[in-house]
């Protein structure tokens, strides 16, 4: 049986993000224990388990995805950039790099401004995306 290492790799992948979230929060666990809960808060012990599981999910979703979308290849061919969905999907993603620099502007202006650079990029995108879409109303 052939080891699929792109399967195990986009399962393992997601789960980082949370291994550095336990590293990075361990500060916080003294804060969470002084707010009033309500009733139906779950214990703290189900947390990292049910995390894992989703992180897992969704890395295995990723696979699912990739696989089916034929990998690395068919991202060379068959990007969504010049469908109405992609550029409903990049309209998103602008709206929420401007929440994010909002967001960031009031805890700390160089992140905010680190953001710019990306909102740049993400609205040549779309206007490109726009472009192509205006152009190429039937494909």
């Amino acid at each position: 049986m052939k080891i699929n290492w792109v399967a195990i790799a986009l399962v393992i992948l997601p789960n980082v993000g949370g291994w550095f979230g336990i590293i990075f929060n361990r500060a916080n666990e003294a804060w969470y224990s002084t707010l009033i809960l309500p009733s139906w808060n779950p214990p703290s012990y189900l947390f990292a388990p049910v995390w894992t599981i989703l992180y897992c999910v969704i890395g295995f979703a990723s696979y699912l995805i990739w696989r089916d979308g034929e990998g690395f290849k068919a991202a060379q061919h068959s990007q969504i950039t010049s469908h109405p969905q992609g550029l409903v999907d990049i309209v998103f993603l602008w709206v929420n790099i401007i929440a994010c620099i909002f967001t960031f502007f009031r805890l700390n202006r160089i992140a905010a401004y680190l953001l710019f650079p990306y909102l740049v990029w993400i609205s040549f995108a779309t206007a490109l995306n726009y472009a192509i879409l205006r152009e190429n109303p039937d494909k």
